[in-house]
């Protein structure tokens, strides 16, 4: 939203950022979204096609839904004029994402993804290190990812368990580690195999 207001999702330490308008088809996290981060005093809306239309000077919007919600919501967004912060992964096929950058390309707005281990200082100094040359040429990267009871309960809970919902395991939970390598490294790779 445009102007000042509380602090909370999106925003910056010194960055005040607005919430003037806040879409969840959970009412329950809906009304605790808008006490805890408007005072209360966000409209609020069950269908973000409804909230675009009556809310059309919003400058970003942050999506947070189910992976294979992200294509449609994204699209509509970007043709509203709205920059967009989406929660990783970009969707769950590649045609989804396709239709996300053309929507990009033409609306002039830009798409930010929530990959957020690219802002830990452990992974930006990986990088540094990496990037100064000092390991040689890398060849080859192995990653063993260890996933805790905390993230395998949400990963077979709910929506996430169905792959046509959340693309997969790989996609659902792994993006982030595809996305650090990939960050990491400058380049993309030739091979991936996972097992």
């Amino acid at each position: 939203g445009r102007g000042g207001g509380g602090g909370g999702v999106g925003g910056e330490e010194g960055v005040e950022v607005e919430y003037p308008a806040i879409c969840d088809v959970n009412p329950e996290f809906l009304n605790r979204f808008n006490e805890f981060y408007a005072d209360g005093k966000a409209a609020v809306y069950s269908d973000h096609r409804q909230m675009l239309a009556e809310h059309k000077d919003l400058d970003g919007i942050v999506i947070c839904t189910p992976n294979d919600q992200h294509e449609h919501i994204a699209i509509d967004c970007l043709r509203a004029d709205a920059h967009i912060l989406l929660e990783k992964p970009l969707a769950t096929t590649p045609r989804a994402c396709w239709n996300i950058l053309e929507a990009e390309r033409t609306s002039g707005k830009s798409v930010t993804l929530g990959f957020v281990l690219r802002y830990t200082p452990f992974f930006r100094k990986m990088r540094q290190i990496v990037r100064s040359g000092v390991c040689g040429q890398i060849l080859t990267v192995t990653a063993e990812e260890l996933v805790n009871r905390f993230v395998t309960r949400l990963l077979v809970g709910g929506w996430r368990r169905k792959a046509a919902r959340s693309g997969g395991a790989l996609l659902e939970k792994c993006c982030h580690e595809l996305d650090i390598f990939n960050w990491i490294m400058g380049k993309l790779p030739v091979r991936v195999h996972s097992f």
